[in-house]
């Protein structure tokens, strides 16, 4: 562009190029018979890439105008590079969020080499297909995958819902953990809310041989580690007695019902009801008291607590603080005694009824307590 022309100058040409995005990447070479320094600057600073003087030589502005385009072509293969380092940088990302948790990934990429926490409270939930080793031996390897990974993808699904961090598949077996890698109060009752809806969705799906399939779901509530293991292989996991006692949960129960830890219900605080399944024996742990979650349309709209042998109710709470009658089925499902919870706790007596916020045994005669609104 020649600096002086009729009507508008090359430097406003130049400015209006730089302008618009279709030009402004088009290498400019400014001529003037001024050799004014400043006018010089001033066209530099506004994008043009060189700058000559008239009378210039025609060998001299060809050699210009040809390492003014080797230099665009350069920038343009650099752009290209940079935007394909970029989706590169995106797809890793991508790839570690589908293996780790968010929180997790941004501390790597923030430079630390060691991910272990201790976590105080987290729910660890397991599901597992009941039947299915029989059913896996009646399908031919793409029935069974397709089939596996219809169900567990339903599964994430739902992690995602509720706000689950999806650990692994093992086998035919989900594990999922609730508060963690980031707390939240409210895991435990995001773990039981999670595990009736996997209930609920596996009543959905038919083996490809048209068999329905079942699940069993356990609940623990506790302390564990969590953290990365692996080099090549990047594996977020979670180790300690909470896990191992959710496993034991989940494999001693039945089929079609979510059994929880006595340290779940506690948790909860009265937002769901479970019937007492006794004690087991956990390695580790010892002799512990398990339940298992009462459907919605038995235990009312608004829940109670843990319902346990010997006619006593842990943390019963009514949200609305209404009353409402407890009865109690002895041995051959004959009515033994009924009670009224009130509020917060409950008072058993042979053979009549009773009113309190205490927790106390009846006669010591065992039974399973099912909480009914009036």
């Amino acid at each position: 562009l020649d600096l002086m022309m009729p009507d508008i100058s090359g430097y406003e040409v130049l400015c209006r190029l730089k302008a618009e995005p279709d030009t402004a990447e088009v290498p400019v070479i400014m001529i003037s018979a001024l050799d004014d320094l400043d006018s010089v600057i001033r066209c530099i600073e506004a994008g043009a890439v060189d700058y000559l003087l008239k009378p210039f030589d025609a060998t001299l502005l060809r050699a210009r105008i040809g390492a003014s385009l080797e230099n665009k072509l350069l920038r343009d293969r650099e752009k290209i590079m940079v935007e394909e380092l970029r989706r590169e940088k995106a797809r890793s990302e991508d790839l570690l969020l589908s293996i780790l948790p968010r929180p997790v990934v941004e501390r790597i990429n923030a430079g630390e080499t060691m991910i272990a926490d201790h976590v105080e409270e987290v729910s660890i939930l397991f599901a597992d297909l009941v039947g299915f080793t029989q059913m896996a031996g009646r399908q031919t390897p793409g029935e069974l995958v397709k089939f596996l990974n219809s169900v567990f993808s339903a599964f994430d699904a739902l992690s995602v819902e509720f706000g689950a961090e999806k650990i692994k598949t093992i086998g035919d077996a989900y594990m999922a953990a609730f508060g963690l890698p980031d707390p939240r109060p409210d895991h435990a009752e995001a773990a039981v809310l999670q595990a009736r809806a996997m209930l609920k969705e596996i009543g959905r799906f038919r083996t490809p041989d048209g068999v329905a399939m079942k699940l069993r779901v356990g609940i623990h509530t506790g302390p564990a580690v969590a953290g990365i293991i692996g080099q090549r292989k990047f594996s977020f996991d979670v180790w300690g007695t909470t896990v191992n006692i959710a496993s034991r949960m989940e494999s001693l129960g039945e089929p079609g019902r979510v059994h929880v830890s006595e340290a779940v219900a506690q948790a909860l605080d009265g937002r769901f009801a479970f019937v007492d399944r006794g004690l087991i024996d956990v390695k580790g742990a010892g002799a512990m008291r398990f339940g298992q979650a009462l459907d919605p349309q038995i235990a009312g709209a608004d829940g109670v607590g843990f319902l346990q042998h010997g006619c006593s109710v842990v943390g019963v709470a009514l949200r609305d603080g209404r009353d409402c009658i407890c009865t109690g089925l002895g041995d051959g499902g004959v009515l033994r005694r009924t009670a009224l919870i009130h509020r917060a706790g409950v008072v058993l007596r042979k053979g009549g009824s009773g009113k309190g916020h205490g927790q106390q045994r009846g006669a010591g005669e065992n039974c399973i307590l099912h909480v009914i609104f009036p």
